[in-house]
């Protein structure tokens, strides 16, 4: 993809904001204007040895008044903070987005604080148990699904705008797709937050105790996301409204299967037929890579 005439700022340079900024540089090569804000000077001093970014500062300042698009990646926690720091320095027509893993909280505070700003949510289906600008790279979002997600209420007006976001994210390597934050946030409790508190809550069952003896790859497959650092994951979470009621469905179906594999071996075997048969056609059906 060619490099827009607009430039991009990216406030938060761990490992999400980091990698969009290696990336681009590497699509964009050096006719691409990043610019870089973080509030943790050892991040700046790694960012700054780098060579990616055309400016650097600890807080938004002035080199952010000609802008085109700002990325917040920084954790939802701190999210009306950045917001409230922006509003002084980002022209009216700039285009906001963010990488948090909810959609309809960001863009409420996005309406009460930038009202004159389109904002159009983003989140990549991609990332790491260990974060850190020192752990981004150019290569994170190949292959990934980046979700874009506008506003439904200003939709109409942000039609180049949700263009914008989705080629930066062509850009990276990802594949854009288009979904309201509420339709977001109810897709992702199933297929991001509940896989990641069935890993809390496995690793609980098998660890409490001691370490297993009998412990393999299906394991460490399983439990890998309870390495995520749970301060972010945590206020992501509780932003999310379909989250109780997908974990009440996901516990009712362990108990269920549990019992049909005891009394019933043979209903079991058809039963997780049926479900292996589903998932590899959905996955193949909608381009998912589960391996």
């Amino acid at each position: 993809m060619p490099c827009p005439s607009t430039s991009v700022a990216i406030i938060g340079l761990g490992l999400v904001g980091g990698s969009i900024a290696r990336g681009l540089r590497m699509q964009w090569g050096q006719k691409a204007k990043i610019l870089g804000v973080d509030n943790c000077p050892t991040t700046l001093d790694a960012a700054k040895s780098a060579g990616i970014f055309n400016h650097l500062s600890t807080a938004p300042d002035k080199g952010l008044s000609q802008i085109g698009l700002v990325m917040v990646c920084t954790p939802i926690h701190a999210f009306r903070q950045t917001l409230a720091q922006l509003k002084p320095y980002i022209p009216a027509e700039a285009v906001l987005s963010d990488v948090i893993g909810v959609k309809k909280a960001p863009s409420l505070i996005a309406r009460e604080l930038l009202p004159e700003n389109i904002w159009v949510g983003s989140h990549p289906m991609a990332g790491g148990e260990h974060g850190g600008f020192e752990n981004s790279r150019d290569d994170l979002f190949n292959g990934c699904t980046a979700a874009i997600c506008p506003r439904e209420s200003d939709a109409e007006a942000s039609t180049s705008a949700v263009e914008l976001v989705s080629d930066l994210w062509a850009a990276l390597g990802a594949t854009p797709i288009t979904i309201g934050p509420a339709a977001h946030d109810h897709e992702v409790a199933q297929t991001s937050h509940l896989p990641y508190l069935l890993a809390l809550a496995l690793s609980q069952e098998a660890f409490t105790g001691g370490p297993p003896l009998l412990a393999g790859g299906g394991l460490r497959d399983a439990t890998r996301r309870a390495d995520f650092g749970p301060e972010v994951m945590a206020a992501v979470l509780a932003q999310n409204p379909f989250l109780v009621e997908h974990a009440d469905r996901l516990a009712n179906s362990l108990r269920d299967a549990a019992r049909m594999c005891r009394d019933d071996p043979e209903m079991f075997c058809q039963w997780a037929e049926d479900i292996r048969r589903l998932r590899n056609q959905r996955a193949v059906s909608n381009n998912v890579k589960l391996v």
